[in-house]
């Protein structure tokens, strides 16, 4: 019986083989030959109704002509009729799976406009599998394959979110690339206007909402001007334009300056940032003295990538760096936005694995002050149209970000493009360690008008400066500071007594309620009748040795008196009252005598300098609490007039 069976096998394979005969060009009769090559004439010269027609007769007449099939599936595809396509496609399949292997990449494409991504993801393997002729589609189905199956996930699995449009910025034309100000009150933005053409509009945040959007007349001209980057203290604009007279390429970085009520005439920033190639979409660092920006200059790793500049303390730019592969890719990286908080980016890229188009992704600092690979931020988010310019508020909880996805039809499965700015509230997942805000305000002890000053601010933490800014004229500073560590701040003028000063983020300030901090300076001949407490020097527990990050404060307190050379100090020291009173004394007076040592070796004449230590017997806060103990323990100095 056995043998029978097999002997009969290849009878019956070739019965049904008969049974299903394909009619293909070389076989087909006469007549619907002839209605097929019209059929592709007309498909030839875009007259793809009157093609379909003719193909959608001949497959009726005609189920095993698969020629036929296969023209009306690309027919269909050209016409975005995905739905069609996938079902010609099919019966391509299904009559003949070896017909024509691209086809398993042709109906992958259907089934991704259809959202049917695991079956996408499949035709796809089988077209990697068998072609071996089309060379550049197996490169883009290689490119696309991982795409397909994370798409696939992320639409099992969607983000629970809905993303919301903000009416009162929105058009019927595209609004996209926003950017906020520190305290998150005012936010600039690209529209495309009916024109065509790119303008800059803001909006400010007022009793909970957005105002409708302004243009900022100083700056728009007939030429276009785009993705605008707004400091963190709202003083200072980064634009794009293209095709000015002064530009170094087609499209240039240009800066403009807010004084009292208007933009200052708009300067290109110099050939170090602008090159003959294109340069667009910057965003500012937290601290204000590095962009970030796009370019496909020389140097890219592909397309578009994304690159840094930091500004020195000229206040000019350095020449910018390519912020590398671990984030820049073969395809294209934009729309950058690094978070207040200095440890997170955000950008939308073509090449890594997505929903489709350009989807968003962040990426983080490691420890050892690397970016680590992109991970995308998920569905809904991304779309299968084009996501871009994603920032996160201050609070690590709220997100803006630029979508065609309010206009993609789901009867036609087509995509009009038109972007619009939404909102919405992260997942807990992908919220981000909040940013702290401080407001600082510089004016003269007598009079209450500002002064020119240096400010630095000064990270306890890593022992670094975070923040700096010289010749501040205004006397009012926006400073926003990552959360979770203690800050030093020194704000100076050479005319001016040395007077530091210390804060603390443990806790986020949110952006409509910043530590507000009020400098009072005074002149050197207007000498304080207490002594000024050195906030930011430390020691170890229970010894004289100084810590690392109390050099930061004592450096400065060198330039103070290598500046007033005629100043003498007394420098005292106290303790909390834990231990015995004769030991506190001791350890007082021997960590005043560690600052001096400090200043006579860094070049301070020790006749100018006294000691005086006082122990525990002076205190200014309860000793009953840590936090009072810690206050009791500090270093003063007082200055001795000549």
């Amino acid at each position: 019986m056995k043998l029978l069976i097999h002997f009969l096998l290849p009878f019956i394979l070739v019965f049904n083989l008969c049974g299903q005969e394909l009619i293909t060009q070389k076989n087909a009769n006469k007549t619907d030959l002839k209605l097929f090559q019209k059929g592709v004439l007309l498909y030839q010269s875009n007259q793809f109704e009157k093609a379909k027609s003719l193909f959608e007769k001949l497959v009726i007449q005609n189920p095993k002509f698969i020629d036929a099939h296969l023209q009306l599936a690309s027919v269909c595809y050209d016409l975005q009729n995905f739905a069609c396509a996938q079902l010609h496609f099919k019966q391509v399949l299904d009559l003949d799976s070896m017909f024509n292997p691209k086809v398993y990449y042709t109906q992958a494409l259907c089934q991704y406009q259809l959202d049917l991504f695991h079956e996408a993801e499949q035709h796809l393997i089988q077209f990697i599998r068998l072609d071996t002729i089309h060379k550049e589609l197996l490169t883009k189905a290689k490119l696309m394959l991982p795409k397909l199956h994370f798409a696939d996930s992320a639409v099992k699995f969607p983000l629970k979110l809905v993303p919301s449009p903000i009416l009162p910025l929105n058009t019927e034309f595209s609004e996209y690339l926003p950017s906020v100000t520190a305290d998150a009150k005012m936010m600039v933005f690209t529209r495309r206007t009916k024109f065509n053409d790119e303008d800059l509009y803001f909006s400010k945040f007022i009793n909970g909402n957005w105002t409708t959007a302004m243009p900022i007349d100083e700056l728009n001209s007939s030429f276009n001007e785009g993705s605008p980057a707004i400091s963190p203290d709202g003083l200072s604009l980064v634009f794009t334009s293209c095709d000015r007279m002064n530009s170094f390429g087609g499209c240039d970085l240009y800066i403009s300056y807010y004084l009292e009520d208007h933009w200052t005439e708009p300067v290109n920033m110099g050939e170090k940032i602008n090159t003959p190639a294109y340069e667009s979409q910057a965003c500012f660092s937290a601290n204000g003295n590095s962009i970030f920006f796009t370019s496909n200059r020389k140097g890219t790793y592909g397309g578009n990538d994304i690159w840094y500049s930091r500004r020195k303390d000229d206040r000019s730019w350095s020449i910018p760096k390519n912020i590398g592969s671990s984030i820049n890719s073969s395809g294209n990286e934009d729309c950058p936005f690094v978070h207040p908080n200095g440890d997170i980016i955000y950008f939308s890229s073509d090449f890594y694995p997505g929903m489709g188009g350009k989807d968003l992704y962040y990426s983080k600092l490691s420890e050892q002050a690397q970016w680590q690979y992109p991970v995308n931020l998920g569905f809904p988010i991304n779309s299968k149209g084009d996501e871009s310019s994603f920032i996160v508020f201050p609070d690590g909880k709220h997100a803006c970000f630029a979508s065609d996805q309010n206009h993609f039809d789901n009867t036609n499965k087509q995509l009009r493009f038109n972007l619009d700015l939404f909102e919405l509230e992260l997942p807990e997942h992908l919220q981000v360690k909040p940013s702290s805000y401080v407001e600082l305000f510089i004016s003269d002890f007598k009079t209450n008008l500002p002064i020119e000053t240096s400010i630095k601010v000064f990270d306890l933490s890593n022992n670094k400066i975070y923040f700096k800014k010289e010749h501040e004229k205004t006397g009012h500073v926006f400073i926003s500071l990552p959360t979770g560590a203690d800050y030093a701040l020194h704000v100076s003028n050479p005319d001016y007594i040395f007077e530091p000063d210390q804060f603390r983020c443990s806790e986020a300030r949110v952006s409509y309620s910043p530590m507000v901090i009020y400098k009072k300076l005074k002149k050197t001949e207007q000498a304080p009748a207490k002594p000024i407490v050195l906030k930011n020097i430390f020691f170890e527990s229970g010894s004289d040795k100084l810590k690392n990050e109390s050099f930061f404060e004592l450096d400065e307190l060198i330039l103070f008196l290598k500046n007033k050379k005629n100043l003498k100090l007394k420098i005292t020291a106290h303790t909390d009252d834990v231990g015995t009173e004769a030991d506190n004394l001791i350890l007082a007076t021997n960590r005043a005598r560690s600052v001096i040592n400090y200043l006579i070796k860094n070049g301070i004449e020790s006749d100018r300098l006294f000691v005086e230590g006082k122990g525990e017997s002076n205190p200014i806060e309860s000793n009953e609490t840590e936090a009072g103990r810690y206050q009791n323990r500090r270093i003063e100095f007082e200055i001795i007039q000549p």
